[in-house]
């Protein structure tokens, strides 16, 4: 497993993380929450020293606008916990 890891950190592209970055910023919720939130951990668990609170904020602001509203009454500060607002 630690060669796997370290043979793709050698060879990947070396943008890769930024690209992951603004792919994570762009995913919106376009159907079902679960979806949302599958394609959002799929995303973030591959992004290295993204903070807790910088995923937060943009998982709360890329859910459509009626989900929104809960996270502007209960401002989660935790990923748990906005997926489970959700």
């Amino acid at each position: 497993v630690q060669f796997q890891v370290a043979f793709k950190k050698q060879f990947r592209n070396p943008n890769f993380q930024k690209e992951l970055k603004c792919k994570l910023m762009d995913l919106k919720q376009t159907g079902p929450i679960n979806d949302y939130i599958e394609k959002f951990i799929n995303i973030a668990q591959r992004i290295e020293n993204m903070s807790e609170k910088d995923k937060v904020i943009i998982f709360t602001k890329n859910v459509d606008s009626e989900i929104k509203g809960y996270f502007n009454i209960q401002k989660p500060q935790q990923l748990g916990k906005a997926f489970k607002l959700a």
